[in-house]
């Protein structure tokens, strides 16, 4: 019996024996499956992570090249208002683009800033950040006909995905060089419609030309040449504008002018005229519902800020001996009127600057007319401006100089009638042909640092 009932405790043992190593070889499964799962799964974070840093990166990268896309455009269409740097905005200014920001500046190809306005070559800096990531692109750019060197280390430039236009950015004004063929004081743009110098207005600097027919009554002095662009352009007086007292020149094709509409579309890309006309800075001039109308010995000053004022008229009216006068001391001033096509009295009279262009081209004053109404300046003051007035389509908006005063600037418009006995000087730095437009050298250089 004792010899039975020890075999039985010597079985249980090792019954009991066997129980606890299955455990220990279970736990050690367990701990083995654990360690590789937790390294799978630290695995599968670290390449997600290393995924989504990648993607940032790529997106920051097209943040900063749709930048250098952005300002192209900007500077083309807007010299004048190229994003420079400044103390409180180191890289320039930010514009947002889907989820990221790309913040962009211009400077001269010796790396000097600010970037003199419309040079005809200029270095662009993007910074595009995206989910914390930031990629910083130059590249140099040129107007047509000029050369820059390629920056150093250049690369071949990924494409950008179209549509990339950064939203909730600062609205500016298309403003350039003068159009191609001149330095035109007055330029009449539309092919069917002509032009009228009558009087003895003094054109003492700038040339002058049309894509019609321009008529010319009395005896004017102009200095500069005539240009008759295009195969519907010519002198309509039988040969008075070919007489010895002037310069001509006639080119084969006419010169091409964007539409006052067709720059607000590119210029405010929410709406143009239409989001505009209640998304503006009437208010720096205390001007209510979109219209100025002045009497007697009653002024207006319309200020300008940095970035440049954008303001929206229906109508302006200065009659009696009123005036308009632009303090641009603080940035460019932009006066747009509309709507499109509309009817509304444009008459102005005075429009001295605090700042003249010569002195700063960035704070230059420029008006835009898209309405079906002349553009009138009347009164023996100086109004210094760029106006623009092309529609491509309007029959009653032509630019009527009127009385003695003096213009300094550049007009542009579908027509132009000069009557009285104006002095009318060219001024650079207004405006552009639609042809010319500021090339990058299809290269980009990675420009950013660490420590930046």
């Amino acid at each position: 019996m004792i010899s039975a009932h020890s075999s039985t405790i010597k079985i249980k043992a090792r019954v009991r024996g066997h129980r606890g190593g299955a455990m220990i070889n279970a736990i050690v499964f367990a701990a083995i499956i654990s360690l590789i799962m937790a390294g799978i799964a630290r695995v599968s974070v670290s390449h997600y992570s290393r995924a989504m840093v990648e993607a940032n990166y790529v997106a920051a990268l097209y943040q900063a090249e749709a930048g250098i896309n952005f300002e192209l455009q900007k500077i083309t269409a807007a010299s004048a208002n190229a994003d420079q740097k400044s103390a409180n905005s180191p890289y320039g200014p930010t514009y947002t683009l889907g989820s990221g920001t790309f913040k962009i500046y211009c400077m001269n190809t010796d790396g000097t800033t600010p970037w003199t306005t419309g040079s005809s070559s200029v270095v662009i800096v993007s910074r595009g950040v995206c989910n914390g990531v930031t990629r910083q692109v130059s590249t140099t750019a040129n107007f047509p006909g000029t050369s820059t060197p390629r920056l150093p280390g250049s690369i071949p430039s990924g494409s950008v995905p179209p549509g990339n236009t950064p939203s909730g950015s600062t609205p500016t004004q298309p403003t350039s060089t003068s159009g191609s063929g001149g330095n035109y004081v007055l330029y009449g743009a539309d092919i069917t419609k002509s032009s009228t110098i009558a009087g003895s207005p003094n054109l003492a600097t700038g040339d002058i030309g049309v894509n019609h027919l321009l008529d010319i009554n009395g005896n004017p002095s102009i200095p500069g040449t005539l240009y008759f662009n295009g195969p519907n352009a010519g002198d309509s007086g039988g040969g008075g504008c070919h007489g010895p007292t002037y310069t001509t020149k006639t080119n084969a094709s006419a010169v091409t002018w964007a539409t006052v509409d067709s720059i607000a579309n590119t210029t405010f890309p929410s709406g143009g005229l239409t989001w505009l006309s209640t998304h503006n800075d009437n208010s720096l001039a205390s001007i209510a519902s979109n219209t100025v109308t002045l009497t007697g010995n009653s002024s207006k000053t319309f200020v300008g800020k940095a970035g440049g004022a954008n303001y929206y008229l229906t109508s302006i009216s200065c009659a009696g001996n009123s005036t308009i006068t632009f303090n641009n001391t603080n940035g460019p001033i932009n006066i747009w009127f509309g709507p499109l096509r509309g009817s509304g009295t444009i008459s102005m009279r005075g429009g001295n600057c605090s700042v003249a262009m010569s002195s700063d081209a960035t704070k230059g004053v420029r008006m835009y007319n898209a309405k079906n109404s002349p553009f009138i300046i009347t009164g023996n003051s100086t109004l210094e401006a760029g106006i623009y007035c092309v529609t491509g389509g309007c029959s009653n908006n032509a630019m009527q100089f009127q009385g003695n005063g003096t213009f300094i600037g550049s007009a542009i418009g579908d027509s132009f009638t000069c009557q009285g006995n104006p002095t009318m000087n060219f001024r650079g730095g207004y405006f552009t042909t639609t042809g010319s437009t500021y090339k990058a050298n299809n290269a980009w250089y990675d420009s950013y640092k660490v420590n930046q």
